[in-house]
């Protein structure tokens, strides 16, 4: 089960560090990177 969770976390993380490449640089100002932080460290990881 712990092996499982640790694929789907490191196929999740490059994912969504490819969907906020591609997004406009202002809607990434909007979102603030405070937010992008708590997405990548506490929503994935936690």
């Amino acid at each position: 089960m712990v092996l499982l969770t640790i694929g789907v976390l490191a196929s999740m993380i490059p994912y969504l560090q490819h969907q906020i490449e591609g997004m406009p640089l202002g809607r990434i100002q909007d979102i603030g990177t405070g937010q992008l932080k708590k997405i990548f460290t506490d929503d994935i990881d936690g």
